[in-house]
């Protein structure tokens, strides 16, 4: 009896580490919600499922770098619990995953929620737009959300997924602190503005970009007052005018390095033509809203005219 009750004793303790074991793998140490390898074990129990029986929400907080930044990361972590706490609470009986640092998955299964996707969007965004104590800090969490539905379209979950990515992309350019569903023909957009924004990035590292210009004269001399500087991209032997990749600008990181780029060619072209004492009146730049933010253009037309040594000139003569 003693030697059984020993044994069974060993048995249970090993159990419930191996159980313990489980839960720290597939739980999400900082908000305690399901974590990223529990997010593709529940979406592969999805596989085979009926057509409409699910719908994924992905989900990024847009303001936790600004917090980590600003505050400190301390304040960041408290976010992210409270973030996590508020969007379990609002989606239940959906799963909450924390699959990345500041994003987030719900798996919606109830069918009041499936019926009506857009309303289960603005409750999650509207708990989350209560401002909360952060380290001391008030801070209210901002986010993002992209939606799909599991349709007969769809080949399989990891369709579904890549569909609500694609929403969730598609909601950062069209304005953030929204939601977006996917719809038919997003994927073919979002498929050809991706194509775009490669094409881009691979001419900025090759310096396949480059600054032509466009004559701008007074009507009644015909005198050349000014010019606008054209944005080209070179491929082979070929120009390609700006309309033709302008997609690409809605990244923000590739339109900043396009204006960026362009900023350094034409404040080259301005110092050549100073030295060769060509007169000239002003150059215009055409800019991306992305470029506005945080007095991002300033900054880099700063740098680049000083580091050209025109910035005193052009300065003096206005």
């Amino acid at each position: 009896m003693a030697n059984c009750v020993n044994l069974t004793q060993i048995a249970i303790e090993r159990h419930e580490r191996v159980l313990e074991h489980q839960r720290r793998a597939f739980t999400d140490a900082l908000t305690g919600c399901p974590n990223r390898a529990a997010y593709h074990a529940a979406l592969s129990k999805l596989e085979g499922a009926a057509v409409g029986s699910w719908a994924l929400f992905v989900l990024d907080l847009d303001n936790l770098k600004v917090v980590n930044d600003t505050f400190g990361h301390h304040a960041g972590d408290e976010l992210l619990q409270i973030a996590s706490d508020r969007i379990s609470a609002t989606v239940s009986p959906g799963r909450t995953f924390r699959v990345g640092g500041d994003e987030f998955a719900v798996i919606l299964q109830a069918t009041d929620a499936l019926r009506d996707l857009e309303k289960i969007a603005d409750v999650v965004l509207s708990a989350l737009s209560v401002a909360a104590d952060c380290g001391g800090h008030s801070i209210v969490p901002r986010a993002t959300i992209g939606g799909a539905t599991f349709s007969s379209d769809d080949a399989g979950v990891g369709s579904v997924r890549q569909n609500a990515d694609f929403a969730l992309y598609h909601a950062k350019e069209t304005g953030r602190g929204g939601f977006v569903r996917y719809w038919a023909g997003l994927r073919s957009n979002m498929t050809r503005r991706m194509g775009a924004i490669r094409d881009l990035s691979a001419a900025l590292r090759e310096d396949r970009i480059e600054a032509h210009y466009q004559p701008i004269f007074r009507l009644d001399t015909r005198e050349i007052v000014g010019l606008e500087a054209l944005c080209r991209m070179r491929i082979g032997d070929n120009l390609v005018s700006a309309a033709s990749f302008h997609e690409a600008t809605a990244d923000a990181q590739v339109a900043t390095s396009l204006t960026a780029r362009m900023m350094t060619l034409v404040a080259a072209d301005l110092r050549r033509w100073l030295d060769l004492g060509i007169p000239f009146q002003h150059v215009g730049i055409n800019v991306s809203s992305a470029d506005l933010s945080g007095g991002a253009v300033g900054q880099v037309l700063s740098a680049t005219l000083e580091r050209e040594r025109i910035l005193s000139i052009t300065s003096s003569s206005r």
